[in-house]
């Protein structure tokens, strides 16, 4: 896989990464005290892949990539469905490769879009990563993708989601289903690497069409289930 290629700790260098790997042993705060109105909140954000055989007939060896992403305001475009991939963006979901994509997140950083940046390690099929992220009412939002492997150019991911509420107030919990979006750079219509670039580049959007062996994507779901999940609980 592609992205076996490249280091994870080389992008400990990068400025403004924390690399993540899972929870630390601290105790979390009983929720029912947090105070909703406080200038800064921390959640503990845990993603899972639900890409087993009870999902889709299975390619060979499948998993998700690092699970890259920032905290960010409003005005972050790190992705966006209905815009072009970013180079970065590209990269990550052709080869799963993040250096780019972080690069890009510390360009946000600098332009004061994005507070902090986090890698995660990979996501099984199956299985779950956890990390925290201090979110704060300048930086209420994360921005995240992760690649399918092996696929041409599909993530899961989510685009500046806030953890305020309508009122302003900082949300308990945050559950979201995470549909699969094409990127628009590279053809195919199966679970494969090496296929040939887009041309021309289309706009990011849930994948849509029947792919390998008959499994159809209606919106980013097969048989309208999610291939992972996002839940944040905070802690603080």
């Amino acid at each position: 896989m592609k992205f076996f290629q490249h280091v994870l700790y080389l992008v400990t260098f990068l400025t403004g990464i924390s690399v993540v790997t899972g929870c630390d042993d601290e105790s979390d705060n009983d929720q029912t005290a947090l105070d909703g109105t406080t200038s800064a909140a921390i959640y503990e954000v845990t993603i899972r892949g639900q890409w087993g055989n009870n999902f889709a007939p299975l390619p060979s060896r499948p998993l998700f990539s690092d699970v890259a992403g920032a905290v960010v305001n409003s005005e972050s475009v790190l992705w966006q469905p209905g815009q072009l991939a970013s180079t970065g963006f590209e990269q990550l979901a052709e080869e799963g490769e993040t250096a780019g994509f972080l690069n890009e997140i510390n360009q946000e950083i600098t332009a004061n879009r994005a507070s902090m940046s986090f890698l995660t390690e990979l996501l099984p099929a199956t299985g779950a990563v956890t990390f925290r992220v201090n979110v704060s009412r300048a930086f209420p939002e994360i921005s995240f993708a992760s690649m399918l492997d092996p696929t041409p150019d599909w993530v899961i991911g989510v685009e500046c989601l806030s953890f305020l509420d309508e009122n302003g107030l900082w949300m308990l919990s945050v559950n979201r289903e995470l549909p699969v979006y094409d990127a628009g750079t590279e053809e195919g219509a199966d679970f494969s690497l090496d296929n040939p670039a887009t041309n021309p580049v289309q706009p990011i959007a849930l994948l849509n069409g029947t792919i390998g062996n008959g499994v159809v994507f209606v919106d980013g779901r097969v048989n309208g289930r999610a291939i992972a999940t996002m839940s944040a609980k905070r802690i603080r």
